[in-house]
């Protein structure tokens, strides 16, 4: 950053020492209009078009008429990691490292708007913007591996940034950060007629440093949907005669890995007077969750529960749980619970308390998913 105010001097060697020295040390040079992936017109040093929903950088040095050293007060050198060029790219399980923009910037996969012929190695005073424009996933992994809250993410910051940088993410038009879906539970047996939870979905994008994100009109933030929970199993005696029925599994949440459905109770038993079985959830798709399995009737005397919906959407949201499974029920009142919902992975989640951010979007843009900074919606490996 060219760290003087109005009224200090300011020479040309200040403004080459930050942007790079122009063809012929021509000061008009400076008046530069560059297209990186999906941003369009950016100039040497880019701040937020406040007079847009999603606040995409517009540039805040002169790009046509008059330039004077008085333009370049407390300006900075912009760099964008380029999450743009080539294919798709999606976390395997074969591959755990999640994707690290501060990572993919030491790698030196950047481009330096101005005259460096590279990236600075302390990013200090510099603005990064990160730039997501081709679609990002992951896996959803083996069964139970997403138990804990959230703490899987598609796309990190990093932390590793240096103190007085400026960080935003920008997802263009064709920008797509998807979490995983979450399983359906299984359905409750008459053993342990209880439905299975929901498994929960992954996250899209991890703040791990203080930044904003800006979605572009056409651009997704996606989080997994939650899976739909278990149905409970039922059982009732009568007569020296047990009659039961198992829990409908849940359906799979929203994904681009697509969460399963759960398996019905009594899972691969046949049916017969005296034993009923479930039906299993369905898959999620990428944009929809899997119904849950119906609820099923023995003989009126015993009653599986229906499993849990996964989440799914089109429309931007910020809740994305799975739905609970219903309580398998008995003519004796003999009750066993449905199975809760899985918790939806966030669309933008951060590392810690010590994180900021604030997320702005066109009205075509799709963001599903929490994406507050509030302590619910904190911590990720």
């Amino acid at each position: 950053m060219i760290n003087k105010n109005p009224g200090d001097p300011i020479s040309f060697t200040d403004i080459k020492n930050e942007f790079g020295m122009p063809p012929n040390k021509n000061l008009g040079a400076y008046r530069i209009s560059q297209s990186v992936g999906g941003l369009s017109n950016l100039g040497l040093d880019n701040d937020d078009d406040t007079g847009q929903s999603h606040r995409p950088p517009t540039s805040i040095i002169p790009q046509s008429g008059t330039i004077k050293f008085s333009d370049f007060y407390q300006k900075r050198l912009n760099v964008v990691v380029d999450y743009y060029s080539g294919g798709d790219e999606e976390e395997g399980k074969s591959n755990l490292n999640i994707k690290t923009a501060y990572k993919t910037y030491k790698s030196g996969k950047v481009t330096v708007l101005g005259f460096k012929s590279s990236a600075p190695s302390i990013t200090s005073g510099s603005k990064i913007i990160i730039h997501v424009n081709k679609k990002l996933s992951r896996e959803r992994g083996e069964q139970g591996k997403y138990d804990q809250e959230n703490s899987n993410i598609t796309l990190r910051t990093g932390g590793a940034w240096e103190s007085g940088t400026q960080l935003r993410v920008d997802v263009g038009g064709n920008g797509r950060i998807f979490g995983a879906g979450g399983d359906g539970g299984e359905g409750g047996t008459a053993y342990d007629r209880k439905g299975g939870k929901g498994e929960q979905g992954t996250s899209a994008l991890g703040m791990a440093f203080s930044g904003d994100v800006h979605v572009h009109p056409g651009g997704q933030i996606i989080g997994g949907g939650g899976g739909g929970g278990g149905g409970g199993g039922a059982r009732q005696r009568d007569g020296g005669q047990t009659r039961k029925a198992g829990g409908s599994g849940g359906g799979g949440g929203q994904g681009d890995d697509k969460g399963r459905g759960g398996e019905a109770g009594y899972k691969g038993r046949t049916n017969n007077r005296n034993r009923k079985k479930g039906k299993d959830g369905e898959s999620g798709s990428r944009y929809a969750g899997g119904a849950g399995g119906a609820a099923v009737d023995n003989d009126e005397e015993a009653y599986g529960g229906r499993g849990g919906a996964g989440f799914g959407a089109t429309v931007t949201m910020e809740l994305n749980d799975g739905e609970s499974g219903d309580p398998g029920t008995s003519n004796q009142h003999d009750d066993r619970p449905g199975g809760a919902g899985g918790r939806g992975g966030s669309a933008v989640r951060r590392k810690s308390s010590g994180i900021s951010f604030s997320v702005y979007y066109a009205g075509s843009a799709l963001v599903i998913g929490r994406r507050t900074s509030s302590s619910s919606n904190q911590g990720f490996n």
